[in-house]
């Protein structure tokens, strides 16, 4: 996070540099542009059908956890029950034994399921990651010749700039869309 914070601050500061070393220059001749990569990757077709996808498979995976923690509900349910009647003291030697077993088995389902979690969270980045890095690979692509082709001076992600005002800007993600939509329409999933 740290690190983050620097190269974010250090990207400010070198483009207030920047953008000061124009105020030299006409200030017409600067063209500055945003764009929204998290409103484009989620608007563009790939990426709307890469986030389907991972949805139905979230939910696949969803019912399979739900399952398995209502299994540990009850089992969870049974063991609360065995400490009430030990607590009593009531109970004979081959229960209070049942009950540790059933302790036991409580506790590697746990573990189990806990893992299982762990897991399923982690498939899910990765595979969301790898979905959306060359979709944002692509997108980033775009905004250059974007860029290059408009005339802009600088374009900076709308979200990860650090940019807090601009006098005037222009918004390029609707444009990013369409483009990326026109040219990688046969790529969709």
């Amino acid at each position: 996070m740290k690190i983050q914070y620097q190269i974010k601050t250090a990207l400010l500061v070198s483009v207030m540099f920047f953008y000061s070393s124009l105020s030299f220059a006409k200030t017409e001749d600067f063209k500055l542009a945003v764009a929204d990569f998290q409103q484009a990757l989620n608007s563009v077709e790939e990426g709307k059908t890469a986030k389907t996808k991972l949805k139905e498979e979230f939910k696949v995976k969803q019912k399979n956890i739900d399952k398995r923690k209502k299994e540990l509900a009850s089992l969870q349910k049974q063991v609360e029950e065995f400490h009430t009647k030990a607590a009593s003291g009531l109970l004979k030697p081959a229960a209070m034994d049942k009950g540790h077993k059933l302790e036991q088995k409580f506790q590697k389902k746990l573990q189990k399921y806990t893992a299982m979690v762990k897991s399923f969270q982690d498939e899910i980045s990765k595979k969301e990651m790898k979905a959306t890095q060359g979709i944002l690979d692509r997108l980033r692509n775009l905004v250059v010749d974007l860029g290059r082709k408009e005339g802009y001076s600088m374009v900076l992600e709308k979200n990860e700039s650090g940019l807090l005002y601009a006098a005037s800007y222009t918004d390029l993600t609707e444009k990013l869309i369409q483009e990326y939509n026109k040219k990688y329409k046969s790529k969709k999933k």
